[in-house]
């Protein structure tokens, strides 16, 4: 019997827990917080410990620590683009995670192949869409009512929605 070839899950996984690290460590290293980058890298160290342990509690602990090594960077004073990039390469590194567990005890095949594509297109629309609207969030100062903010936020949301009903219709 042979082995399994690697899916796409686990080596987008991998690119997402080394650019994590790298972000949030390049971050602390500018602001001189030489043990917050320690507990950086044992973080994404961790990550690669838990992936054994994926049906268990960990992966949502390791990512609220995750999440908060950014949030505490960013009021630490690291760069923003680096603490938003290395909040959201945590959340993908734990949704690949919960995927990857998934994916083990179900046999490859072409139905199977197409729902990880699919869950890849999704998280790949939500990140992007998730950056664009954080870079613009930095360029553009306007100060509106909340309730146009909702309003604009859920615009946005449904038309998100569509974007991913239309390519589930072509694909």
């Amino acid at each position: 019997m042979g082995k399994k070839p690697v899916s796409l899950s686990h080596i987008l996984f991998l690119v997402c827990l080394v650019f994590y690290a790298i972000l949030l460590s390049a971050g602390y290293a500018m602001i001189h917080q030489w043990l917050w980058l320690f507990i950086v890298l044992l973080s994404a160290c961790a990550w690669l410990f838990i992936r054994k342990y994926s049906r268990t509690w960990l992966p949502v602990i390791l990512l609220i620590v995750s999440t908060g090594l950014a949030a505490g960077g960013k009021l630490a004073g690291i760069p923003p683009v680096l603490a938003i990039t290395g909040a959201g390469l945590a959340l993908a590194v734990w949704d690949l995670s919960l995927m990857d567990a998934e994916m083990v005890e179900i046999p490859e095949d072409d139905q199977t192949r197409s729902a990880e594509m699919n869950h890849l297109r999704s998280l790949g629309l939500a990140a992007g869409g998730s950056v664009v609207l954080i870079s613009v969030g930095h360029l553009l100062h306007l100060k509106m009512p909340f309730f146009f903010l909702v309003v604009l936020i859920l615009g946005i949301i449904l038309g998100l929605d569509r974007i991913w009903g239309y390519l589930k219709k072509k694909v």
